[in-house]
């Protein structure tokens, strides 16, 4: 494979309520800690303190656009300037910018709703029509920061941000791209929208055999290019995305990513996937685990079990988790509320261990059933 068919990752942002840097981010994981709290009106949430996100607008700004959007500009100009990209004329149309979402900007609008049907239009602020849609982080992105190139909002539940990741790796191989700013932004934590995810079977607040995750809100967005330009900028590789593959079987998708890459199920040193106490990552890690049979099977890690379900920013949060343990190269601990869950005899950590961490498998299933896979390596 070529250089400039290479996707690398050079650059990470991000903010959730365990940490709104990848350092503060970091740090929780090591030490398992959660951010999980719980609310008199919404339950369990994974709620971000508003002084601790790094977002950089004006009050005026923020009256303008919703949470997510907000997140979404926290993460973005920190994948930027970790990756040491200067934005300006000369590549600004090189650049692209590819965001998940899965229910855009509720936050934003619900209040207003309620006014609007208790009274009649003048209820309603004028910006509600760009706050609340899911591409609102991209335009108020793309204006505020001088993005000219490709850009674009995926809303596909769970795996939102994975299928922006896919994307942005398409166009950076096929040197459509120079540069892409991707990832993922949630903010879902409103009564209308935890209602609605409780009548979905996404979420519950009844505790049983299957303890449903937290609802969570966050993003994540990574700064994506190819090798060549990586290793002509002379910047930080953080890991390469080899490949994705989507299936609506999760065998089916981790067999497809290991026969477009060549890897064995025995060369992946780590699993990252949803909390294994929501049923349907239960049942996914059963049918991983019948991949492996009598292989010996890798460690797992869950970062939803610390910082919620953060559904469209899901697989961004974790591909950035996956860049750090390259980094660090540390397993982070089980979280605690997952010690006396049965794992299927996938290796689990009570504290952080020191390892030999080159290949990762994130596997996300979305609550129709769809599995996406994506392989990532660490770079040498």
């Amino acid at each position: 494979m070529q250089n400039k068919d290479r996707c690398v990752v050079t650059g990470l942002g991000i903010a959730t309520s365990i940490g709104c840097t990848p350092e503060e981010f970091w740090n929780s994981l090591i030490c398992a800690n959660s951010g999980i709290s719980i609310d008199n009106n919404l339950g369990h949430i994974g709620k971000i303190a508003n002084e601790t996100i790094p977002h950089g607008l004006s009050e005026r700004q923020l009256k303008k656009i919703d949470r997510f959007t907000m997140l979404s500009f926290a993460a973005t100009k920190q994948a930027i300037s970790s990756a040491g990209l200067v934005i300006n004329q000369d590549n600004k149309d090189q650049t692209g910018l590819l965001i998940g979402n899965s229910l855009g900007g509720w936050s934003y609008v619900e209040d207003q709703m309620y006014d609007l049907y208790r009274g009649d239009m003048r209820a309603i602020n004028s910006y509600v029509a760009t706050a609340w849609f899911p591409s609102a982080p991209q335009g108020e992105i793309s204006i505020q920061l001088g993005i000219g190139g490709y850009s674009k909002t995926f809303s596909a539940e769970k795996l939102s941000s994975g299928y922006a990741i896919e994307h942005a790796c398409y166009l950076i191989k096929k040197n459509y791209l120079e540069h892409v700013i991707a990832g993922g932004s949630e903010a879902p934590l409103t009564p209308l929208v935890t209602q609605s995810l409780i009548r979905s079977g996404e979420i519950s607040l009844k505790e049983n055999k299957f303890q449903q995750l937290a609802l969570g809100e966050g993003a994540a967005m990574l700064s994506l290019e190819s090798f060549g330009s990586a290793a002509k900028r002379n910047c930080n590789i953080y890991a390469e995305i080899l490949e994705t593959a989507i299936s609506s079987n999760v065998q089916e998708s981790i067999k497809k990513v290991l026969e477009e890459t060549g890897e064995k199920l025995s060369g992946i040193d780590l699993i990252i996937t949803g909390n294994p106490l929501e049923k349907r990552n239960h049942e996914a890690l059963k049918l991983i685990d019948m991949l492996y049979s009598n292989i010996e099977k890798p460690h797992l890690v869950s970062t939803q079990a610390l910082c919620g379900n953060t559904l469209g920013a899901s697989m961004a949060i974790d591909i950035l988790a996956a860049c750090l343990i390259f980094k660090n190269q540390e397993i982070p601990p089980t979280s605690k509320n997952l010690e006396k869950h049965q794992q299927f005899g996938f290796k689990t950590l009570k504290e952080t261990t020191a390892a030999s961490i080159n290949k990762i498998l994130l596997v996300e299933i979305d609550n129709y059933g769809q599995c996406m896979s994506i392989f990532l390596k660490k770079v040498n």
